[in-house]
């Protein structure tokens, strides 16, 4: 059991319930799930550059990285239907979502200038990472993406529930939100 896990689930969840007064248990919000999405324009240029940025994302998540094409054609970017464009990973596991957001709140943003993130009317939490050596196992590995590796776009889903209450489980969790 992850260090974040065990915090929510025997600190947070009953702290959250109280000051907010929550009496069904499935008000509480928990995170269900943590979207990695990694593109670059050399992607675009170079297609065989989005089998390196597979492997970067691979190394970061610890799964299997999705590959995602084109859907239409667009002449002014040089986008052909079908296309190879980016790669996506999405953590729904709880151990792993948890050992993410841990590894990524003490050890990845830390490094990382202090980027406004973005938060949706549903309460989700999308902020990017511009350097992605941060990464340990990617700094060991920087002859291989030294190149192009330019930015991760991370984005936390949360469940449902009241937005002061997903506010409080942002902060709590020292993720780049609500941090005033």
């Amino acid at each position: 059991m992850s260090r974040f896990q065990y915090y929510y689930d025997h600190v947070l969840r009953y702290e959250i319930a109280i000051k907010y007064n929550l009496s069904n248990s499935y008000d509480i919000p928990r995170i269900e799930a943590v979207h990695f999405h990694l593109t670059s324009k050399s992607v675009l240029q170079e297609g065989k550059s989005i089998f390196t940025a597979m492997l970067a994302l691979e190394m970061v998540s610890r799964q299997k990285a999705a590959l995602v094409k084109a859907k239409h054609s667009i002449s002014s970017y040089r986008l052909r239907k079908g296309a190879l464009i980016a790669c996506h990973v999405t953590l729904r596991h709880p151990l792993a979502v948890y050992t993410a957001l841990e590894y990524l709140s003490t050890s990845v943003l830390p490094k990382q200038d202090g980027e406004v993130p973005h938060v949706d009317m549903q309460g989700n939490v999308s902020f990017g990472i511009t350097d992605c050596f941060a990464y340990k196992e990617l700094e060991e590995e920087y002859d291989k993406f030294c190149k192009w590796l330019t930015g991760l776009q991370v984005t936390v889903t949360m469940s449902s529930g009241l937005p002061e209450a997903k506010k409080a489980l942002v902060r709590a969790l020292q993720l780049p939100s609500f941090q005033n």
